[in-house]
């Protein structure tokens, strides 16, 4: 699941800490840090696509964004 793009590492770790703290579904998952041309992309790896959907809906829902990637 996305969780957000980034132009620096320090970005995307901020973005985890804060979203892991307000919900704990995310902090149970793992970080994944991904470079890629344009930045950093932050991503949390779920046990099942459900399980990254159900996760992403409830971060919605609070206002934030996220994609289940595939």
């Amino acid at each position: 699941m996305q969780l957000g793009a980034f132009a620096n590492q320090a970005q995307a770790e901020r973005a985890w800490s804060a979203l892991s703290a307000r919900f704990p579904s995310i902090a149970a998952m793992n970080k994944m840090i991904i470079p890629f041309s344009g930045g950093i992309r932050l991503r949390a790896s779920a046990s099942s696509p459900a399980e990254a959907k159900q996760a992403c809906q409830a971060l919605k829902v609070a206002g934030e964004n996220c994609f289940v990637a595939n």
